[in-house]
Parts: C-alpha cells; structure tokens; sequence
C-alpha cells in the first residue's frame, strides 16, 4: 500500500525563493485556467477537457514563457488538480474558486523524485538538490512527491509503496468501539479512553491572538507577527490531536484482529449547533481513516456497521427502549432487569452487528467471547455459538 513519509526541507536563501516562485507560478497557472474554463463555457456552452487544456497551455508558454521555468510535470499536474476540482462539484460539493495568496500552498512531482546517498539531501527534477532533516529511513522507491509550504518553512511529502507489515503474532479479538465527546471512545471490553478536548484547552489561548490580530494595522510588522503566533497555536493544537489518535488508533489496531466501527454521518451531526465545535475537536472522521489504513497495513479488519438503535437495545436481551433520551447516561432493561451503562452498551451492540455481518459475508463461527474461529463453516456446540 501507499505510504506518505513527510519531512521538513531545509532550502538556502536561493532555494527558498526559487520555491516562492514556482507556488506562484502553479497559481498563476491555476487561476489562468480556471479563467479560461469559464470564459468558454459561458460564450459558447461548451466544457474544455483536460487533455485540451494542456494543450492550449503549450501555446500560453510562448505567451508567458517564465512559466517554462516549472518543470512540465507539475504544471500538468495543476490541470489535475483543476480537473479534480470540478470532478468535486459535480458530486454535490462547491464550485472551483480562485486562488488567492496563501489558499494555494502546494505542488506535486510525478516522478523522478530520489534521495542522494550518503547525504540528507532530496533531488527534485529542474530544482536540483536541496537538504531535509531525515528523521527517518525511506523503506522503498518513491512513487511521487508533494512539496508545501507551512507557518513554518517548506516541507516534503514522500509517497512510497510499502509492502503490507506480516502479523507475527495473531490474536483473533472482536472489538466494538463507540465514539463519544466526554469519552472519546468506549470499547465493548468496558474501557473508556477520556477525551482530551485540545481545542478547549487552547481556546483562550486562540482568543487572545484573535483579538490581538484584530487590533493591529494591515500590512504592518506586528499583524506580521500575530498572524505568525496565531498560525504557530493552530499547528500545534493540530499536532497534539494527530499525536493522540496515532496512537489510540495504533493501541487498538495491535491489540485486536476485528474492529467494528458505525459509519457515522458527520456532516449532518455538525449541523446541530450546540455540538459541532466538540464533534469538530473530536476529529472522528480523522480517526477513522487512521484505523481504516493501519488495519489495511497490518492485514487486520475494519468494519462500519449502521447506527441506528445501538443504545437503546439492550446487550442482553435485545429489548429496545424507545423512551431513551441523550441525557439518560443509565437505565435499566424492563424486560431483564440489567443496568447498563449507556455507552458500554452501544458499544457490546456495535460489535455483535460486527460479528452477525461477518457471519452473514463469511460464514466464520465465533465463540461466546467473541474470538473469530476462522475458517470453519460448520456450526459450532451449542454453548459455543452466538
């Protein structure tokens, strides 16, 4: 699978501004075509292709020939990028937009991108050799790269194919996992991980900086520096939270062979307006990628199951209690008579949907624990079958 290894370059005074103007010049480029998509389709109710527009970039070189100066490839990859642009609008999201300076932050190398031995330098076609803090070793041939630029400095994004990672030592664990704001996960084992609220933590410090931008001139120094603070306080709330789901999402991926997760609809949930900045902190979706790729790497399973009425049935019976409110953290089973603690018992459902859908795909048995028995289609003893 595909693996993105980032690293900070560390260009000279030259370099860094030869990186200044190849970002304006893929926005340039960006915008130009942007322009001329629209300025066609409105005069003549016709959609330019791809293919055309690279075309007709080989004749807007010899109008603008600086714009020779960036390597073909990533001036093509501008049009894909374009391209990709509109693709997203026809699904349902916003139309493509200019680019102003600071929204256009990268630009892709298709290839030829390579490491010199020996030396914590990176060869990228047209700009030469610059040097990068090497924190780590590159485990294979880089398939292409994506330059960008930060608060901080530029940096470079390696994509590599990397071979799957072999499971030495299996376990054959099923995990229900349920997502939550005060808790950030509870686990069908009865675990609860707290939520670090990172945002909440920071928020006055965000404030202050705010406010403080506010107050300072256009174009002056001190705006300057306050736009750099309130970008730096950004960045690091950002990483602190990748910190922690890297490895909550690594803990659980190592422990366990199955998880099962719900396909929740975040986008609509942001909708309710007293939740969405806690639902935002809490970076689900983020979450959930890093599951989806670390149990693809390690040839583990991901499963997303659909919500509905994960807390009010219960674990034991399945008795469904309608009357459940979101303020009601316990209540107890009328028909068997158990107390459950809300979350842990969305949690045991979540992973009992797992297990009946695997059922269902893959004829597997499971035992009463929730071990997955692989590769028997046979019914089990009767006190060892759900």
């Amino acid at each position: 699978m595909l693996l993105t290894y980032k690293f900070k370059l560390k260009p000279t005074k030259s370099q860094a501004i030869e990186l200044n103007q190849w970002l304006g010049t893929c926005r340039f480029v960006y915008n130009l075509c942007l322009g001329y998509k629209k300025d066609v389709y409105n005069c003549y109710q016709k959609s330019i292709s791809k293919n055309e527009m690279q075309k007709e970039l080989t004749l807007l070189r010899k109008e603008y020939e600086w714009i020779g100066n960036v390597h073909s490839q990533t001036i093509q990859d501008v049009t894909d990028r374009l391209d990709k642009s509109y693709q997203s609008f026809f699904k349902g999201g916003g139309f493509p937009r200019f680019a102003k300076r600071g929204m256009y932050s990268s630009f892709n190398f298709k290839q030829n991108v390579s490491i010199c031995e020996n030396t914590n330098k990176i060869k990228f076609p047209s700009l030469g050799k610059i040097s990068f803090r090497k924190s780590r070793e590159i485990p294979s041939q880089i398939k292409f790269a994506i330059v960008k630029k930060e608060y901080d400095g530029w940096y470079v994004c390696l994509v590599c194919e990397t071979p799957n990672k072999i499971n030495e030592t299996p376990n054959e664990n099923v995990l229900g996992i349920d997502l939550g704001i005060k808790d950030y996960i509870i686990t069908s084992e009865g675990n609860k991980f707290e939520n670090p609220k990172y945002l909440r933590k920071y928020e006055k410090e965000l404030k202050n900086c705010q406010r403080d931008l506010s107050r300072k001139k256009k174009g002056s120094e001190n705006r300057k520096k306050n736009i750099y603070f309130l970008q730096k306080t950004h960045a690091k709330i950002r990483n602190i939270r990748k910190d922690f789901l890297h490895k909550l999402s690594s803990e659980i991926i190592n422990e366990n062979q199955v998880i099962v997760l719900e396909n929740l609809q975040i986008k609509n949930m942001l909708k309710n307006h007293k939740l969405a900045k806690s639902i935002s902190d809490a970076s689900w979706g983020i979450f959930s990628e890093m599951l989806k790729y670390k149990s693809e790497f390690q040839n583990k399973e991901l499963i997303f199951i659909s919500p509905n009425y994960t807390s009010m049935d219960c674990s034991e019976c399945g008795w469904r209690n309608k009357d459940l409110e979101l303020k009601d953290r316990e209540w107890v089973c009328t028909d068997c008579g158990v107390i459950h603690d809300r979350d842990i018992n969305a949690a045991k459902n979540i992973k009992q949907k797992g297990i009946e859908k695997i059922k269902k795909e893959a004829g597997h048995v499971f035992s009463t624990c929730g071990d997955i028995m692989v590769g028997s289609t046979q019914p089990a003893q009767e006190s060892h079958v759900f």
